[in-house]
């Protein structure tokens, strides 16, 4: 992606976006709340127009069935199950795609594909949320905080199902607003000001640590250990805990 940007009605929320992302790495986009990065997300998937910029898969213009994109929030049609759920990504896929096999998807994350979704807990949601978009078979993978609501199982299914993917030539982008849900990202972008501030090799997790704690954020971390300390229980006061 050049130069790319993108905002709702007059106002710029990406402010010039140089990025480039390689096949078969897992990538990852860390940056404070209203950072851009859903909006971003949005934007390569083809949701939200840029207003300027320009973003491309190889030679060609990035297309939206070039995208797979698991947004945060998820939604669902009510009385569906994880079955039907699963069906309608089926229909989506193109006519070159191989072939899968729900049942055996489903074996893999421990889902009942022939309950209702609404009566799936959330990490149960996700993960039939995830198995519809990696069913697309499309050359790019845009995950928004798709660990949220997992179990530790599940997490780590995630992370495998991942890493096969990249070792496949998928472009995986994972986007989080907590750092420690990029762990196994090969580089991680960091988003500030609507531009991409800085980009990081995993070996470089102390820099970027760095770089995102800004000073002011020192300040308010040092007046929240002066604060927590007035808060604690005097141990004097009171028995202790048995």
């Amino acid at each position: 992606m050049l130069s790319l940007r993108a905002g709702y009605g007059s106002t710029n929320v990406l402010e010039g976006i140089d990025l480039e992302l390689e096949r078969g790495r897992i990538h990852g986009l860390v940056g404070l709340n209203a950072s851009g990065k859903t909006t971003l997300f949005d934007t390569i998937a083809g949701l939200l127009q840029p207003t300027a910029g320009r973003l491309s898969l190889g030679e060609e213009c990035l297309r939206p069935d070039h995208v797979a994109y698991l947004p945060a929030e998820l939604h669902f049609y009510p009385r569906l199950t994880g079955r039907d759920y699963l069906e309608v990504f089926r229909a989506a896929r193109p006519r070159t795609a191989i072939a899968y096999d729900i049942e055996r998807w489903a074996s893999v994350f421990d889902l009942q594909l022939d309950m209702p979704v609404e009566d799936y807990s959330e990490g149960m949601r996700r993960k039939v949320a995830l198995i519809g978009v990696v069913s697309m078979q499309r050359p790019v993978l845009l995950l928004d905080e798709p660990s949220n609501a997992l179990d530790i199982e599940a997490s780590a299914l995630l992370a495998d199902l991942l890493r096969g993917l990249a070792a496949g030539g998928t472009i995986i982008v994972i986007a989080s607003h907590i750092l420690e849900a990029l762990t196994d990202c090969e580089r991680i972008h960091r988003l500030a000001g609507g531009r991409i501030a800085g980009s990081y090799w995993r070996d470089e997790r102390a820099r970027l640590v760095a770089d995102l704690s800004s000073r002011q954020m020192r300040d308010r971390r040092a007046l929240l250990g002066e604060l927590a300390g007035q808060m604690a229980w005097d141990t004097a006061a009171g028995p202790a805990a048995t």
